[in-house]
């Protein structure tokens, strides 16, 4: 018996990993989604350290899954902690952020649309799902969130210094039909790590739902 870890992606929460944590347990595993909330001037950190404290408390190295946020919070720890983890796999995770770095302003600009009053004006519908998952919360979890991507794309916090560093072992899936995250930067992180892979899952897009349970499940169950 195993014990999973699970971590959502930006502006999500625990509960969206509520399928595949019921789907593992029915397999005679034990599952857990933890939620990350990012906020403060070091969001990435801050949301790593949140995770070792939870890790160092288990009996036993977890297996981690982490989607999008959650895999990048994950392999930051992972470049950090790599005693923490029985393994890792992650999805969707965009690792490439050189382009945001060089026109930093305009990618903040960029994220505008991501401010309460412009949920609310021009995505009401995506307004209404966050309100839905976070409560009063979801103004600040989108304003912390647009701070994030911004920090991430500032820092660097994954090279490929760190990425070597990371001796636990990894699997990266990657949808074949993301449109956030390319196969290309997927596959050239893996390669820097010692004990990675890179699969590619066919006909997934970015978004969680496109994954099927049953597709992570045949990449995370030993």
């Amino acid at each position: 018996m195993a014990h999973y870890v699970l971590l959502h992606g930006a502006l999500g929460a625990a509960a969206d990993l509520s399928a595949l944590a019921t789907a593992l347990t029915e397999r005679g595993h034990t599952a857990e989604a933890l939620q990350l909330d990012p906020k403060g001037s070091a969001a990435i950190p801050a949301m790593a350290n949140e995770l070792a404290s939870y890790l160092e408390g288990q009996p036993s190295q977890p297996l981690v899954f982490g989607y999008s946020m959650g895999g990048y919070v994950a392999l930051y720890l992972a470049a950090h902690r790599p005693e923490l983890f029985g393994s890792l796999t992650t999805l969707a995770v965009k690792l490439n952020w050189q382009q945001e770095a060089e026109n930093l302003t305009a990618y903040s600009e960029s994220l505008n649309w991501m401010t309460p009053t412009a949920l609310t004006e021009q995505f009401p519908k995506l307004k209404a799902e966050l309100e839905k998952t976070h409560g009063e919360r979801w103004t600040s979890v989108t304003e912390h969130t647009a701070a994030m991507l911004v920090e991430i794309a500032e820092h660097q916090y994954l090279n490929a210094r760190l990425a070597s560093q990371i001796a636990t072992p990894v699997t990266f899936l990657i949808g074949e039909n993301d449109k956030m995250v390319s196969i290309t930067e997927t596959q050239h992180v893996a390669e820097w790590l010692p004990n990675a892979r890179c699969m590619v899952l066919p006909g997934v897009k970015h978004p969680l739902p496109s994954c099927p349970v049953e597709t992570l499940l045949a990449q995370l169950l030993p």
